[in-house]
């Protein structure tokens, strides 16, 4: 699943400015089928079957961040925006920091095996885009990696809004990872100040009522 330039979600502006160019490049994925492996263990010269997926309507920084990982297996992840926007509500104004030193300062890179590293890659990117690029070209492993960050990146102040957002409600798996997450810590989301506002907001979303259901089925039993 991808979407088109009209369904461009709004995590996607975390570490890209507005004018950064945006790319479309028609990348070959290798797809082996089990004829073709019959093949090439007969002969070394049996020909890959691949496909092309076209790729369209993501900044350059996420298809070089791509390019960067498949060659050295690392790639760094910028904070979810609304982590950003929480830090700096609790800042006096003079002391809030742009969105690109703030992603600078707490990037997290993740290497071989899903291990964290200490070092910053020089581009960094939301691992919302990466999962959905991942998705896209069927790279499991990248997206599990960018799965596994998000949900490294829930807390209960952000969790609800995370939850109601676009990105859950095209990807189901990552809806049952943010439902599952504020089902655990649902009395302290409750709790949290910008409960009632994203309330109104999401009354018809899908996790929203799903929680509604679980809290239902919780009373109940």
């Amino acid at each position: 699943m991808f979407q088109s330039s009209s369904e461009l979600l709004e995590d996607d502006s975390d570490v890209e400015e507005e004018e950064t160019p945006r790319v479309r490049a028609n990348l070959p994925v290798k797809v082996e089928t089990a004829e073709h492996q019959v093949a090439e263990s007969a002969s070394s010269t049996a020909a890959s079957t691949q496909r092309t997926v076209n790729i369209s309507d993501f900044g350059n920084r996420t298809y070089l961040a791509l390019c960067s990982y498949l060659y050295t297996d690392s790639i760094s992840f910028a904070p979810l925006k609304s982590k950003y926007e929480q830090d700096m509500s609790t800042k006096a104004i003079e002391d809030r920091i742009s969105r690109r030193e703030y992603n600078a300062q707490n990037a997290v890179t993740i290497g071989g095996f899903g291990q964290t590293q200490e070092h910053i890659l020089p581009i960094c990117v939301s691992p919302k885009t990466i999962y959905r690029l991942s998705d896209k070209l069927g790279l499991d492993e990248l997206k599990q990696i960018a799965k596994d960050q998000i949900s490294r990146s829930l807390t209960v102040d952000n969790a609800l809004q995370e939850g109601c957002a676009e990105f859950c409600n095209l990807f189901p798996d990552m809806r049952t990872v943010h439902l599952r997450f504020m089902i655990r810590h649902w009395e302290s989301i409750k709790a949290a100040p910008n409960f009632s506002e994203v309330w109104q907001k999401n009354l018809s979303s899908a996790i929203w009522v799903q929680i509604m259901q679980a809290s239902m089925l919780k009373e109940l039993s």
